[in-house]
């Protein structure tokens, strides 16, 4: 995080760590947040108020919670955050499905990266996707033969 000379985080890097909090707590108390980031109970309003304005958080009296819009459920980092373990529950069980030969298609969605994260020394084996993450993930595993789908 970026801080001043006095060591105190600046308001760009306060509001990205803020939301990183929230988004990963679910919600949290104004007077919480004010406590957490060292500032003033005026300054984290402010904050919020930015942040409400771009679509990630949804204030209330008091308080805040995460508001995944359309366009903030896209950022991978925020939904790598989301509902971890949902996701790795739904990963080891659908490896077991998985056999050597087969060929598997991922969306792009963290989910599906989760179950890519299981499919190594499952082989041979094809994957189709068109989700960068995955892609990255997989473009360095010797025995998987990566169709990467194209698009706009």
């Amino acid at each position: 995080m970026t801080q001043d000379p006095t060591g105190r985080r600046g308001p760009e890097a306060r509001r990205q760590a803020l939301a990183d909090h929230v988004l990963s707590a679910g919600s949290a108390s104004a007077t919480d947040l004010a406590e957490r980031f060292d500032v003033s109970l005026m300054t984290i309003h402010r904050d919020l108020d930015e942040l409400e304005r771009q679509g990630i958080v949804r204030k209330y009296r008091g308080g805040v919670t995460a508001q995944p819009s359309g366009v903030f459920e896209s950022n991978v980092a925020y939904r790598m955050k989301s509902m971890q373990s949902a996701k790795d529950a739904i990963a080891a069980r659908a490896v077991e499905l998985v056999e050597p030969g087969m060929a598997v298609m991922l969306d792009d969605s963290t989910t599906a990266l989760a179950l890519a994260r299981r499919l190594a020394g499952i082989t041979p084996l094809t994957v189709i996707t068109n989700f960068l993450e995955a892609i990255n993930l997989l473009a360095r595993e010797r025995d998987i033969r990566l169709m990467a789908l194209g698009g706009d």
